[in-house]
């Protein structure tokens, strides 16, 4: 904590938020620092814990009850606040991010985690259950950040069941013109390329292998891999570029950028995907075996 904070910042957010008032008889130090190393003490880490370990520290006094009311919508804005002030200060950006206001809005980079709760919050937080899952309670956090502005954008607790892509799907009002979004293959999905697209935007992003990308238009015969493959080895080229659309119907202008892997990180790839074709039931096509569209990007 004394890497990103001091004692006088973590209050100053704390009363920016509203969580505490110049006379709160508890400080935001004070709260955030029992929160953040309550793990230490076990997952059974009780209210009444947690005021025994405030009085032991800092000699505040405060009953379970009323910390209990201090677990409120000022005190998230708080934390988030917080998480903003450590992002910030971990992200540093060594260019010159005026030149990327020139020509980004924002530039929003979005990830998710999982993991296994008690099964008691499986009436909350379901999970997927069964044997090889054995999980019947899960939580995913889905955390959005932008990186000019060093804010958070989004952060939710959803069902662990709930994927990247369902939740791609489902948060596309908030797209403005000149954003910039990057996230990984999991929240990519046609539709909601189209809609950056149609909202003035731009993303960065991997593809899948079953993709379609073409050359123009109005082509029906999709990019030839086969034949990116053999001039980036004819040529010894790190990686080609080739402009080309994407989507059947929606021919969505790319730039697509096509590279090499190395061979441990082909290999690792291919047992990945061996993996879950074996465990769906299904064989691993040809193309999936040596196509991979690392990136692709919106053109400007």
């Amino acid at each position: 904590m004394k890497c990103f904070f001091d004692y006088d910042n973590i209050d100053s957010l704390a009363v920016d938020s509203g969580f505490t008032v110049r006379k709160s008889k508890l400080k935001g130090y004070q709260f955030l620092f029992s929160l953040m190393f309550a793990y230490h003490r076990g997952k059974h880490f009780s209210l009444l814990d947690m005021a025994s370990n405030l009085f032991n520290c800092f000699r505040v006094k405060i009953t379970k009850q009323s910390l209990h009311d201090r677990f409120s919508g000022k005190a998230v804005t708080f934390l988030k606040r917080c998480l903003d002030h450590i992002v910030a200060r971990k992200i540093r950006y060594r260019g010159d991010t005026v030149l990327l206001e020139g020509f980004f809005n924002r530039i929003r980079i979005k990830d998710s985690t999982k993991f296994a709760l008690p099964a008691a919050f499986a009436c909350v937080y379901k999970g997927y259950g069964g044997a090889c899952h054995n999980s019947s309670s899960m939580i995913s956090i889905q955390y959005e950040y932008d990186f000019l502005s060093g804010q958070s954008l989004d952060l939710r607790l959803t069902n662990g069941v709930k994927n990247d892509q369902s939740d791609s799907a489902d948060f596309t009002h908030d797209i403005q013109e000149n954003d910039l979004f990057l996230r990984d293959l999991g929240y990519c999905t046609i539709k909601f390329l189209n809609m950056v697209n149609s909202g003035n935007a731009f993303f960065v992003s991997r593809l899948s292998p079953q993709s379609n990308i073409y050359p123009d238009q109005q082509s029906n015969d999709s990019l030839d891999a086969r034949n990116c493959l053999n001039k980036l080895k004819k040529h010894n080229l790190e990686f080609m570029e080739v402009q080309a659309y994407i989507g059947k119907k929606e021919r969505i202008p790319v730039r697509v950028v096509i590279s090499l892997a190395d061979a441990e990180t082909y290999k690792k790839r291919l047992r990945k995907t061996s993996k879950q074709a074996k465990s769906a039931g299904n064989n691993v096509s040809d193309h999936s075996c040596f196509v991979r569209w690392d990136t692709q990007a919106k053109t400007s």
